[in-house]
């Protein structure tokens, strides 16, 4: 009776410890690929803002060049004509006040993308450092998932290699021998070393299906 008693508790003891030892590892979205993608829309946003902006340039450039054009021309012919100067003068401090506006559009649109791309590269520059952060990050935790799929396989070779001990020993027919067991007792037996077995299949760290 006690080697029965003594069986039971090793048993129960490596059932227990098995229950709990197996690490709990989920496998998460991959940080860097969100890390690249953030980046890659700051890129493409501050491209296509300095177009629009740098079109928008060229477009007041234009417009000032012309009407630069046009006051001189303006201007020569009331030089040459002399007539309706009063009207002449007029349009030409209209197309000097549209000129100083142009140039002051054109003044905020080069401040304006000065400040974008200079936002543009901060962005750009937090963004990498967040991707260095999370490949560190990543290191890491591939450190300590190979640490415990090492420990695991460890733990569930040993209990492998226990169970097959038992086995070769006669460890259940010696127990059956030496205890009045019925037919019944001795199934259950059989039947507790199978779901021992079974767990320890179920507690084993699969490294692929871990790294999905």
């Amino acid at each position: 009776m006690r080697n029965s008693k003594s069986g039971f508790t090793t048993l129960s003891i490596i059932l227990v410890c098995l229950m709990f030892a197996g690490p709990s590892l989920a496998a998460k979205r991959d940080p860097e690929r969100e890390a690249m993608r953030k980046i890659q829309l700051i890129q493409k946003k501050a491209a296509e803002e300095k177009s629009v902006l740098e079109q928008e340039k060229s477009d007041l450039a234009k417009q000032l060049s012309e009407l630069t054009s046009q006051s001189g021309g303006l201007k020569d012919e009331a030089a040459r004509a002399n007539r309706g100067k009063n009207a002449v003068e007029k349009e030409f401090e209209k197309l000097r006040v549209e000129n100083d506006s142009l140039k002051a559009k054109l003044s905020l649109t080069d401040t304006n993308l000065a400040a974008l791309l200079k936002k543009s590269a901060v962005d750009q520059e937090i963004a990498s450092q967040e991707k260095v952060k999370l490949e560190a990050s990543l290191a890491t935790r591939g450190q300590s998932l190979a640490s415990c799929e090492k420990k695991n396989i460890t733990l569930y070779e040993l209990n492998v290699e226990l169970l097959e001990k038992y086995k070769n020993k006669g460890f259940l027919d010696s127990l059956l021998q030496n205890e009045p067991f019925t037919q019944i007792e001795s199934v259950k037996i059989e039947s507790a070393v199978s779901d021992y077995r079974d767990k320890l299949d179920m507690q084993r760290v699969d490294k692929s299906s871990s790294l999905q």
